[in-house]
């Protein structure tokens, strides 16, 4: 249970909702918030908290947590913001990637005056974004703008763990502080880099393997995701729980999440058992299915070169289950299905679709996406086109 204050850079959707709402929960009072909008510092200081009603389904109005002893920094008050970060054991981000480097600058400004105060005892920087390794990218931005002595300090005393979310926090309207999500959480962090002991915290968990963790969520929950959403768009649904509405769509994207919980499972067996995998698709599916969240399908597909990456969500788990003999039907229709997908308002979905049309689909497939280096699979992929 803890008590401490502690730091929270990004006072979004994500950071009130997501690590504010746990932190909460479990006994943390005195969070502090910095954010650039200058409209949420001032609402927050003004009501001093904020609510958050967590959805476990479609039937109950869900509960509402009333989130209290709160207090938030304009991104410019930078005196107050380093005092603040020599008070707390615990900082996290969670500000999207692009605001990364500008954090940086300020945790460079906050380290050097807890070093000149003298203060020699553990703490750690915990990047919350949707990004892999994030922290270990914020440490590297931070180190190099430090000197040699502040770099020494630095690796001693901080430590900049990586970790891994989940949870889908809508945006809330502009000038409201009324956060609506769903009571669901995954919040794993990387023990061999954390410093000190475990806080304890019940939705913190240090894990000794993260990448495990990391790699169920981007083939499992990102992958899931973007399959039933690719098969969605081609039906014309507008919202995910619609789309699952679908006896179609939706027996379609169980299939394609066995087939990939059984990859994460054959990887990782030391990590998760079968229950825990075929759990943890059933979670997928029922935080889908709650209409009040109206995730967006097109939000989901957007950028498909992007997601047909060769270390992304659909041709990672399907490379890892050609090369294992792992039969995998239904993802092979999930990536043919991202490969029809086209809409004006997307700038990649166009470009891939002309790419097709002026080359062929053998050539989209094998250079523009990689494949050539795995025929099998390539010739899968063709074959179910």
């Amino acid at each position: 249970m803890g008590t401490e204050k502690i730091l929270i850079f990004g006072a979004g959707a994500s950071g009130r909702g997501h690590l504010g709402e746990l932190l909460y929960r479990d006994g943390n009072r005195g969070l502090v918030f910095v954010d650039k909008k200058e409209w949420l510092v001032s609402m927050l200081n003004e009501a001093g908290g904020y609510p958050v009603r967590l959805l476990t389904d479609n039937e109950t109005p869900g509960v509402v947590r009333q989130i209290t002893d709160v207090k938030a920094y304009h991104r410019s008050q930078e005196e107050e913001i380093q005092r603040e970060f020599c008070e707390t054991k615990l900082v996290l981000t969670c500000v999207i990637a692009e605001n990364l480097p500008d954090i940086a600058q300020i945790i460079v400004k906050c380290i050097r005056h807890r070093k000149e105060l003298g203060i020699g005892t553990e703490m750690n920087v915990v990047c919350c974004e949707n990004l892999d390794h994030a922290s270990s990218w914020l440490k590297k931005m931070v180190l190099e703008q430090l000197d040699e002595s502040e770099r020494a300090y630095c690796e001693s005393c901080i430590g900049f763990p990586d970790a891994m979310i989940s949870r889908v926090v809508p945006v809330p309207p502009e000038n409201s502080l009324n956060i609506v999500t769903e009571d669901y959480n995954e919040w794993t962090i990387d023990t061999k880099a954390f410093l000190g002991e475990d806080p304890g915290y019940a939705d913190f968990h240090l894990v000794n393997n993260l990448d495990a963790r990391l790699e169920r969520k981007l083939w499992i929950h990102n992958g899931g995701h973007a399959s039933m959403a690719y098969a969605a768009a081609l039906k014309g649904y507008e919202y995910v729980h619609e789309a699952l509405q679908d006896p179609e769509v939706a027996a379609f994207a169980g299939a394609v999440l066995d087939e990939l919980g059984n990859c994460i499972y054959h990887k990782y067996p030391d990590d998760f058992t079968l229950e825990v995998i075929r759990s943890y698709e059933a979670d997928l599916g029922r935080r889908g299915a709650l209409a009040e969240m109206k995730d967006a399908i097109r939000r989901v597909v957007r950028d498909p070169l992007r997601k047909l990456g060769l270390h992304d969500r659909l041709l990672a788990p399907a490379v890892y289950a050609v090369k294992n003999q792992i039969p995998c039907p239904h993802l092979v229709q999930a990536i043919v299905n991202a490969t029809r997908y086209q809409s004006e308002s997307d700038t990649e979905s166009m470009k891939m679709q002309q790419i097709i049309a002026e080359k062929g689909y053998p050539y989209f497939i094998e250079k523009t996406l990689g494949l050539k280096a795995y025929p099998e699979l390539a010739a899968q992929i063709i074959s179910k086109y």
